[in-house]
């Protein structure tokens, strides 16, 4: 090498090595003063001497650039060291895994929790779910590769519907590079403090409109006319196709099976959003109301002109083969309809519904991979037969009622049993129906749906005006749905204000749901095992209350529960039980003071002194009965 050469070289390599230490020594200095967004899926915290994982709720607003409220995870708790006897299975997708309309518990991965840890008492199961709206696969994928921190035994996917208009959708103001390469890479970059930086200063001048009074619907759409089949199209396939195949590499390395399930969306009673017409001044909203017009008159000759004269000017828009589907349930010819709905939404040029190539995709990539597909689809025909699912599974176009949720998270476990990852001695009969009528569903929880729902479809792409939306609550349940949907309330309070009034109202029944749907979201929380266990004991059941207390004492280490507990036990004459629980309140008692009221402070001591004295410990009662006196002035006398 000349010796000019050399001096080139070693220039470059000065070159690269100052610019590699800059773009650390610059990430360092922003991680250091905050100046970033901190983009890891975990945050660790200590709860009483426990480590535990909480979801980066914000850890999805790396997929939005544009808004400036972006859509978040639930907030979830995980213990960070996985016990032997515990399965872990993520739920992964966009907005029906997440569970919309519904806030919480009414979701199918919350469902599916629920049935296979009724099923299977061998194992502690606990499902995550990891989903959100708006996102698609693109997102998916890299949710799935920060996951391993978790230890998951399976995976659950149900995805598809948002591959247009999530986050890095084709058509989606959240567009990502026309590469599909070059997406992934900037999803990893977006985890750097400078990159983030770089790029909020470039987009300064970028208008922020997507953050206005919109659904997330309107706001995520860039591309309102995509046609099947069309470029825009093929491409967006191909990258649904192409991310499987990364999950797939992904969950090969963690060597745990997959659970996808196939798609499914309301075929008999959503309209098409938009259709592709040759006349560009067609409206199909008023095509359909006239189309509708003729069926409310039962006339059947008008309708069958109308459908020839559409035919002629429109056949292949998706109006028209919806109509036709209209007009063969109408005949009751559910088999043709049906045929019809399914090429309606094929067609849908507004592509919020998946296409019939999207579950072929997952059949397809399913049996190359040894995925278990679990038949959502199959499920949801099956339910509503003879006729195409619609709203009596459905509340609008993908998102499904309660009973669909349900027949959702009933699907996927009975693929989990059919597949031997989970295993049970009980009737799978029995275990549905016990489910259906046991799972935490309150009246609120329904309302707060339902008026998400009626806001949502009160404008585009629904309808074609906009309507504003008003209610006027009538009960109480609905005042505190309204108040909650309008940010008035958080869904805790609401739901705590709730059980006090059917507490008030003797309706002890109602009160208890409310209390265990608040348990299911705040597993680690002493509120709602302390509730639980004064409800149990006002209906005379010591050994529910009981229950609820034994199982969250030590890791909770709450003197109120320590206290219940005590407090069960010294009145069934279990005096050893009776002081250690009573003995775990005075250690709580002796560090701070204000931990419990005056009153249960002295009940706390004349029942410890008692249950001493019955165990013929009468020198430990009587210091018992000193220190009540002269720590907390409480005169106690046997």
């Amino acid at each position: 090498m000349t010796k000019s050469k050399w001096k080139k070289t070693l220039f470059i390599f000065l070159l690269i090595i100052i610019g590699i230490s800059l773009f650390f020594i610059s990430e360092k200095a922003l991680q250091f003063f905050h100046m970033g967004e901190k983009y890891s899926l975990v945050d660790e915290l200590d709860i009483n001497h426990e480590a535990f994982y909480r979801i980066n709720r914000s850890f999805p607003k790396k997929y939005f650039r544009s808004m400036k409220s972006a859509p978040e995870f639930r907030d979830v708790l995980i213990p960070a060291h996985k016990k032997m006897n515990e399965k872990r299975v993520i739920a992964l997708g966009g907005s029906t895994t997440f569970g919309f309309p519904y806030s919480y518990n009414i979701t199918f991965p919350d469902m599916l929790e629920d049935l296979l840890n009724r099923a299977d008492s061998e194992y502690e199961w606990r499902v995550i779910n990891l989903s959100t709206s708006a996102i698609n696969s693109f997102s998916v994928t890299d949710i799935l590769e920060h996951a391993p921190c978790l230890e998951p035994d399976a995976i659950v996917l149900y995805m598809g519907h948002n591959e247009f208009y999530g986050a890095f959708g084709s058509a989606s103001t959240e567009k990502g590079f026309n590469s599909y390469v070059l997406t992934h890479l900037f999803m990893n970059l977006q985890e750097s403090y400078l990159f983030q930086n770089m790029l909020s200063l470039f987009q300064k001048n970028i208008s922020q409109n997507q953050d206005s009074e919109d659904p997330l619907m309107a706001r995520v759409v860039r591309e309102r006319h995509i046609p099947y089949g069309s470029s825009l199209y093929m491409k967006t396939y191909l990258n649904f196709i192409k991310n499987l195949e990364r999950i797939q590499k992904t969950t090969e390395k963690l060597d745990i099976p997959v659970y996808i399930g196939t798609l499914v969306s309301n075929e008999r009673s959503q309209m098409p959003f938009a259709s592709e017409f040759i006349d560009e001044d067609l409206d199909q909203f008023s095509l359909y109301k006239e189309f509708e017009s003729y069926l409310i008159r039962d006339d059947t000759i008008g309708v069958k002109l109308w459908l020839e004269d559409l035919y002629v000017w429109e056949p292949t828009s998706a109006i028209f083969a919806y109509c036709m589907g209209k007009y063969y349930d109408w005949i009751n010819m559910p088999d043709s309809a049906t045929a019809y709905y399914i090429k309606a939404r094929d067609q849908d040029v507004l592509r919020f519904r998946a296409s019939s190539d999207w579950n072929r995709a997952i059949q397809q990539i399913a049996m190359t991979n040894t995925w278990e597909v679990v038949p959502v689809e199959k499920a949801f025909y099956n339910y509503s037969a003879p006729h195409a699912p619609g709203n009596n599974l459905f509340h609008e176009h993908v998102h499904p009622n309660i009973k669909g949720y349900m027949l959702m998270a009933e699907t996927f476990f009975k693929e989990f049993l059919n597949s031997n990852f989970c295993q049970t001695s009980l009737p799978v009969d029995s275990i549905l129906s016990d489910f259906e009528k046991e799972y935490p569903i309150t009246p609120f929880e329904i309302k707060a749906g339902e008026l998400t729902i009626q806001k949502l479809m009160s404008r585009w792409p629904f309808t074609s005006e906009y309507q504003q939306f008003t209610f006027n609550p009538s009960n109480t349940t609905e005042h505190y749905a309204w108040e909650y949907l309008n940010k008035n309330i958080t869904w805790g309070k609401a739901n705590q204000a709730l059980t006090e009034y059917h507490i008030n109202r003797n309706d002890i029944d109602l009160a208890i749901r409310y209390v265990q749907s608040i348990k299911a979201v705040t597993p680690y929380s002493s509120w709602p095992y302390t509730k639980l266990a004064r409800l149990y004991l006002t209906m005379q059941r010591p050994d529910l209350a009981l229950n609820e207390l034994k199982g969250i004492d030590h890791i909770l280490d709450d003197p109120e529960i320590w206290y219940l507990e005590g407090m069960i036990y010294f009145q069934m004459n279990e005096n050893d039980f009776a002081i250690y629980a009573l003995n775990k309140t005075r250690s709580h008692l002796l560090k701070e003071s204000s931990a419990l009221s005056h009153e249960i402070i002295q009940q706390v001591y004349l029942m410890l002194a008692q249950a001493l004295m019955k165990s013929s410990r009468t020198e430990e009662a009587q210091r018992i009965i000193e220190e009540a006196n002269n720590i907390f002035h409480v005169s106690i006398s046997l």
